[in-house]
């Protein structure tokens, strides 16, 4: 198989999957136009992060080419190198801080999902290196590790957020601040982060 693959081809149908589901989420639970805002910017991160970890790809059949030379399990040394393993860390921090946002779910449960997207990025590259053998996708465990810390890091960080609300409540959710402090303030109190109350959210 021969041929090159760019990010951009990708961008339309996730862009309208991720627009139908945050919509029909929306209109189901009739929550406020922030949180649509809040969906956006989570299209274009998701936007983003394909790109950043899968693109651009290129197929090539080349003789002498081993599927093995493009994957290493090796946890001390990285074939990336320490920008890379960076980088990786920092992808995934939006992920976790922004997943309450566009999501109802409790602490935990948005903490376990948050962990397997974060690892979904390295092991997705994985799959599509035995499947399509590319020559330019490279799975590394240190990659794997730092994806899964960034997630984690930015649930930490958003945690420290959700505290300064936990007994601050605002009246309604209608504009994006207020949005983000009712988040905040459910997410600490151990509430689904979207569990609002039809008050808060009717005009």
């Amino acid at each position: 198989m021969n041929g090159f693959f760019y990010g951009p081809i990708f961008y339309i149908p996730v862009s309208v999957l991720m627009l139908m589901g945050f919509g029909i989420f929306g209109l189901r639970r009739k929550l406020p136009l922030s949180y649509y805002f809040c969906a956006v910017l989570g299209i274009v991160y998701a936007n983003f992060a394909i790109s950043f970890a899968f693109f651009p790809i290129t197929f090539l059949d080349l003789e002498g080419f081993f599927i093995e030379n493009n994957i290493s399990w090796s946890i001390v040394n990285s074939t990336q190198g320490f920008k890379h393993i960076a980088l990786n860390m920092i992808l995934t921090i939006p992920l976790g801080i922004g997943m309450q946002y566009v999501t109802n779910l409790t602490n935990k449960t948005r903490l376990i999902i948050i962990i397997l997207l974060s690892a979904l990025f390295e092991l997705l590259q994985l799959i599509i290196i035995y499947i399509f053998k590319p020559i330019d996708v490279f799975f590394d465990i240190n990659d794997l590790l730092a994806n899964i810390i960034g997630g984690i890091a930015g649930f930490t960080l958003v945690h420290f957020l959700n505290c300064m609300y936990k007994k601050e409540r605002p009246e309604n959710a209608k504009s994006l601040y207020k949005y983000i402090r009712y988040v905040c303030y459910n997410c600490a109190n151990g509430k689904k982060s979207l569990d609002f109350s039809a008050d808060s959210v009717s005009s």
